[in-house]
């Protein structure tokens, strides 16, 4: 996480200057989508924020440290671990066996066949990556067996744990409610994501297109539009290395890490190209940013 200087003016610049377009969640999970500017809002985030209750910011105590800047020294290295996520029957596992170029996983087209999250060692390309693969994540109210709500636990964890998370979706109907709420929550966690259509085999053959099908897409999930898109059909164990080449790319933004003077060069670059909104008539003043994890 990256820290900037301000509590108060943090949630005035996210009230003022951001439109609400969507919210999704995951049980009772709750998390806007923020999409679009709107103009003249500054007001509204006059009007808002005091009736919000929050507390001034309250001052450093005596002695009080500042929280400790990472280096680069400190950045992780080591396996890359990826979870493999999905509603189920998207063909999880399918993909999974697809990476290891073996069959060790079951495979039903009986949804909730996997019951718990289970890593492999996937080796490519020098890179080595521990490859979850996690069962199927239906909406809670459909969530009837205490064994499938156990296998949701363990599904959630290895969302946490990963550090880059493929969400599989099934190409004859991607982009549904549960789709939407699974991509919200690994967003919502702040991990590297890659948008994986899975089952492309079954779309091609109704003539449908890469660059066709992403912007049907993406209109439907517009939050995910920075992630990157990969096509694969694990049936037929086609494109499924490109999913770990650009979790390779990505776990090394995920791991990077910036000195506070680099930060704050950029965060004054911010400011000019793009001035918070007024405070009650005053300069909404953004002193530091600092990576800190």
């Amino acid at each position: 996480p990256v820290i900037i200087g301000g509590f108060r003016t943090a949630v005035f610049n996210v009230i003022a200057t951001a439109t609400i377009g969507a919210v999704v969640g995951f049980g009772g999970l709750g998390r806007y989508i923020l999409d679009g500017r709107l103009k003249g809002v500054a007001g509204l985030g006059e009007a808002v924020v005091p009736r919000l209750g929050l507390p001034e910011e309250p001052a450093p105590a005596a002695g009080a440290e500042e929280p400790a800047e990472v280096e680069e020294a400190g950045q992780p290295r080591g396996d890359v671990r990826l979870a493999v996520v999905g509603r189920p029957n998207v063909g999880k596992s399918t993909f999974v066996n697809a990476l290891l170029g073996e069959e060790r996983f079951v495979v039903s087209d009986v949804p909730g066949t996997t019951r718990d999250a289970i890593d492999s060692v996937v080796e490519h390309r020098g890179h080595r990556f521990v490859v979850t693969d996690t069962a199927g994540i239906r909406r809670k109210a459909s969530i009837a067996l205490k064994v499938e709500a156990y296998s949701v636990v363990r599904a959630m964890k290895a969302i946490d744990d990963a550090e880059v998370v493929a969400c599989l979706l099934d190409a004859t109907e991607a982009g549904v409610e549960q789709d939407a709420r699974l991509l919200g929550l690994v967003v919502e966690k702040a991990k590297a994501l890659v948008v994986v259509v899975n089952k492309w085999d079954l779309a091609e053959r109704e003539g449908a297109t890469q660059d066709w099908y992403q912007k049907e897409l993406l209109k439907r999930l517009p939050f995910v539009a920075f992630a990157p898109m990969v096509f694969v059909s694990s049936k037929e164990r086609r494109g499924v290395t490109r999913v770990l080449e650009r979790a390779a790319r990505l776990v090394e933004q995920y791991r990077a890490r910036f000195p506070t003077p680099q930060l704050n060069e950029l965060l004054v670059t911010i400011q000019e190209e793009h001035p918070a909104p007024l405070a009650k008539g005053h300069p909404v003043k953004l002193y530091y940013v600092t990576q800190v994890a």
